[in-house]
């Protein structure tokens, strides 16, 4: 088989050379390195470096049997380099055919990234690779993260060597978990595990360590977006307060941009019991909403109330339809953090805010944040419940804010 080399050195594709600004400096460096361990590698076989690096390889393999293992991380990140074209990742995906493709001195060769080689590979340029990925290929798929049992031991470390629990174990699943694996493992954003129990601090981590500035290119390029049961959403609370910075600083977005502003101000409102506002901004959203919301039941106004709150995710656990109390409650906002103010929401369409609340207390729905008998209650903050009404004949919404 040969012997394997240790002494060449890692050439990662994500580093640019200094002022550089097109393809050619950029591979020139990558290739021009590799042509030097070489030669050091190999000093007896007076390696002609004006050669190709693939006739290299396969010249030294002739004269020595030697194999060489390929090991590439973040191998697509030249497609995402601001001098990339079309035209230069034909060139670069031509460059790893030639070094990698049907090549009888290449033992095994390693990619990592996160655009899949198939996507940009369509024909047989690079049809010799397995592909795996977390959310479809059940082999490996534990390896793209922290499983649960993994985050435990690193948080037990992390309690012995803290001062003070400034995290909890609860708080790292909200910000960095809601990834799973083909196989239904739980699996964490091992860099942020990491980052925020060494800093003792929650902080976005991840997404802000990226070449890319803007959420879109995050959630679409890097793949941030979970996937399970045939729904995809955000997954934790790291990317939705990059999303949220995005709604809320880019008025290029237009309606998206104004119904976030519009939602940060609605729960302010409502926790500071302006129903004037409130009023205002479901007036707001409704009239600018598609007109399938018409408003003939309260599923549709529900639907209306789940957009205005959209703010409210970032600071509690939004439930629908929750069982609390004698029946099912058709908002229930728990707070992250327990001294934080707690809200119940109850909807009517041709009824009252009033009758909303009543029905609030008459079913015990604030039981939901009561701890067991005996047991101090589960949230030292107020609890707030909300009536929300409109009537259909004169299009008016009604809202009334309660503390218990």
């Amino acid at each position: 088989m040969g012997r394997f080399l240790n002494s060449i050195a890692p050439y990662e594709s994500s580093k640019i050379p200094e002022h550089c600004g097109d393809y050619q400096t950029y591979i020139a460096r990558i290739l021009d390195g590799i042509k030097e361990d070489l030669l050091q590698a190999y000093p007896e076989l007076n390696i002609d470096i004006s050669r190709a690096v693939w006739d290299i390889f396969l010249d030294i393999f002739q004269r020595t049997k030697d194999r060489f293992i390929f090991v590439m991380d973040e191998w697509d990140a030249v497609f995402h380099m601001p001098f990339t074209s079309e035209e230069i990742q034909r060139e670069y995906l031509l460059f790893l055919k030639n070094l990698l493709k049907d090549q009888v001195y290449v033992e095994f060769a390693y990619m990592t990234g996160v655009l899949p080689i198939v996507k940009y590979s369509g024909g047989s340029e690079l049809n010799m690779f397995f592909e795996y990925d977390m959310a479809t290929k059940r082999k490996f798929s534990e390896y793209f993260g922290f499983l649960d049992k993994e985050v435990d031991e690193l948080y037990q470390i992390y309690q012995k060597g803290a001062e003070s629990d400034r995290i909890t174990r609860e708080e790292l699943r909200l910000w960095y978990d809601g990834y799973f694996t083909a196989a239904g493992s739980r699996i964490y954003n091992p860099r942020s595990i990491v980052c925020a129990l060494s800093d003792g601090e929650l902080a976005n981590y991840w997404t802000s360590s990226g070449p890319y500035d803007e959420i879109y290119s995050a959630v679409v390029v890097y793949g941030l977006l979970t996937y399970e049961g045939g729904k995809v959403w955000i997954p934790n609370r790291e990317i939705m307060e990059q999303f949220r910075v995005l709604l809320m600083t880019k008025d290029s977005l237009g309606y998206v941009y104004q119904l976030a502003k519009e939602s940060e101000q609605m729960l302010k409102a409502t926790l500071s019991g302006d129903i004037q506002t409130m009023t205002r901004i479901l007036k707001y959203v409704h009239d600018t909403e598609p007109p399938i919301l018409s408003y003939n039941n309260e599923v549709e106004l529900s639907a209306v109330v789940n957009l205005v709150y959209q703010a409210a995710r970032d600071r509690y656990q939004m439930e629908r339809e929750d069982k609390a109390g004698e029946g099912y409650v058709d908002f229930i906002f728990y707070p992250e953090r327990k001294d934080e103010d707690a809200l119940i929401l109850e909807l009517k369409v041709d009824g009252t805010p009033e009758e909303a609340i009543q029905q609030i207390k008459d079913r015990n729905y604030m039981l939901r944040f009561k701890g067991k008998l005996g047991e101090r209650s589960k949230y030292t903050g107020r609890i707030l419940v909300v009536g929300i009404s409109y009537n259909k004949k004169t299009k008016e919404h009604f809202c009334k804010v309660e503390i218990m």
